[in-house]
């Protein structure tokens, strides 16, 4: 009598709470092989189990169901057009100064024409993934930078919601202001409030740094499309510049710790070597 090890995999596609995972099992099986001389009779059939257990914790894929990058890329022209009307309340500048309550959609925060800062006080940095950004000098009445319809989303799933934001300020400046943003995730049919996150301030930084705020949230029964904006939530516009890319939704679920077990039956042969197939429902 000897031992044999088998190892077989297989991966399972599960859809849950809304969200589609693949699982991958790895299953080692042991084969009792009864030698007779020269010949060898094989005996190997399992009957699987499989378990799986759930952690409280959402786990949040990168299957991005929506991305606002500002388009652009690495390649020449450096500034982009303006957004699409409703947008935002901010008036756009396209290649100029970027003045209280205007916007510009640019590669880089810098001036257009000497590469250097616009105003003193500013860092000068780029876009996060290679293209475009929204740069904002905000207004000293509070307004709304952005705003977008996100359509087809899952109904019934929990969400995550993310944007990156650099405060443009320089760090060591007497501009007082630094941003706050306020994120609104509403019904597209009822206009209700289904999500909303307020940011701490910004920091400054010694030089132009990215940093990413979001949330997760449940998309409830029913809804399938929603609103997002995006608003100033500072008290004015002395400072309290920044720059917005990369705002994106994606899908979360449940995190899940399978496990699968057999046992010996009797049935079909199998043979040291042989290739052994199996189905199993998740």
């Amino acid at each position: 009598m000897m031992s044999v090890h088998m190892v077989g995999y297989f991966k399972s596609p599960c859809f849950l709470a809304g969200a589609f995972f693949i699982i991958l099992f790895h299953l080692t099986f042991i084969l009792n092989v009864a030698c007779l001389k020269n010949v060898i009779i094989c005996l190997a059939v399992f009957i699987l189990s499989v378990h799986f257990t759930y952690t409280g914790s959402a786990q949040c894929t990168g299957n991005v169901l929506f991305l606002e990058n500002f388009g652009g890329s690495i390649a020449p022209p450096f500034t982009g057009s303006r957004l699409p009307p409703g947008k935002t309340t901010y008036r756009f500048d396209s290649t100029g100064a970027i003045d209280d309550g205007e916007y510009g959609i640019r590669r880089s925060s810098a001036d257009v024409v000497t590469g250097g800062s616009i105003f003193p006080s500013w860092q000068v940095g780029f876009d996060r993934s290679g293209g475009h950004m929204m740069i904002v000098n905000a207004d000293f009445t509070a307004g709304k930078f952005y705003e977008t319809r996100v359509s087809n989303l899952c109904s019934g799933s929990q969400l995550s919601f993310s944007a990156w934001i650099a405060n443009l300020i320089r760090l060591g400046s007497i501009d007082p202001l630094d941003p706050i943003l306020r994120f609104e995730i509403s019904s597209a049919i009822s206009g209700n409030i289904l999500a909303n996150f307020t940011t701490p301030v910004i920091p400054r930084f010694s030089s132009f740094t990215w940093t990413k705020y979001g949330f997760n949230f449940l998309l409830p029964a029913g809804e399938t499309d929603v609103i997002l904006r995006i608003f100033n939530n500072q008290v004015g516009g002395n400072g309290n510049d920044l720059c917005l890319d990369d705002i994106e939704f994606s899908i979360c679920g449940p995190a899940m710790n399978p496990n699968v077990s057999g046992v010996y039956a009797n049935s079909n042969d199998a043979c040291a070597g042989s290739t052994v197939s199996f189905n199993t429902n998740v």
